[in-house]
């Protein structure tokens, strides 16, 4: 099924996201209408070994430093997704295996906004270095109150 005017906000999951090639990262970019949107106002915290404040400003959510064979997740939510007068908003978490030598789990907790009001009408899904992936995606709408 996918985006309906159904819903308002919606609660997602990617589980056993696995890349074929390391270091690249997978990026999610929102439909709407004919336009795959790419202005996003992301801000994070990463925490590798450390604690790092992070932003991306061309996708709504980012799985990053992923690597081959190894599987990475993320669940969060999308808020205001049909409305055409407040902005789309994200919270999401990821948890990301960050090389092929290292099996310690990076974390990414994320929250942003797409820089314009419109409703939106599907999910694209993208990988930075061109490379393929598999994931299990699942969206379920949050009736409205």
């Amino acid at each position: 099924t996918g985006i309906s005017s159904t819903y308002d906000d919606y609660f997602f999951t990617i589980n056993t996201l696995v890349p074929s090639s390391n270091g690249s990262f997978i990026g999610a970019r929102f439909q709407k209408g004919s336009v795959r949107t790419t202005t996003y106002i992301n801000k994070g915290i990463y925490v590798p070994t450390s604690v790092n404040f992070i932003s991306y400003s061309d996708y709504f959510l980012v799985v990053a430093n992923t690597a081959s064979g190894k599987t990475n997740s993320a669940y969060g939510y999308l808020l205001n997704v049909n409305s055409t007068t407040a902005y789309t908003q994200t919270l999401y978490i990821t948890s990301t295996a960050p090389n092929s030598s290292n099996t310690d789990l990076d974390f990414v907790t994320m929250a942003g906004t797409q820089g314009t009001a419109a409703a939106v009408t599907g999910i694209n899904f993208y990988d930075n270095s061109g490379s393929s992936f598999t994931a299990t995606f699942k969206l379920y709408g949050i009736a409205k109150s």
